[in-house]
């Protein structure tokens, strides 16, 4: 038997103790002495809940559309790929490849 402390009683479905000793299922005690176990949730209820999972809002950050963009911030300002050597202008903090910086001021 564990606490219920931090699970959304919408989660919960009461039992009586003796339901509560047949269960194989993890059994959760209430802090008014009441049984309960895990109720099957909808995903929809569960995000009108407790919100987004850790999983959903990173996808959700770091999509397809994100990473072009942060793709153009990260990338050669002159060869427009992923820097090598990278270095950062002094003037004005843009990001160069070594190598492009050098072959361009030559």
């Amino acid at each position: 038997v564990k606490s219920a402390r931090g699970v959304p009683r919408q989660f919960l479905r009461i039992v009586t103790r003796e339901e509560a000793q047949d269960m194989t299922e993890d059994v959760y005690i209430l802090p008014n002495g009441d049984y309960a176990v895990m109720k099957q949730v909808s995903d929809e209820e569960r995000k009108k809940i407790v919100g987004e999972s850790e999983k959903e809002r990173l996808t959700r950050v770091f999509s397809d559309a994100d990473w072009r963009v942060q793709g153009l911030l990260l990338s050669c300002g002159i060869c427009h790929q992923l820097p090598v050597e990278a270095e950062i202008t002094p003037c004005c903090a843009n990001l160069y490849c070594r190598k492009c910086v050098i072959e361009h001021l030559a």
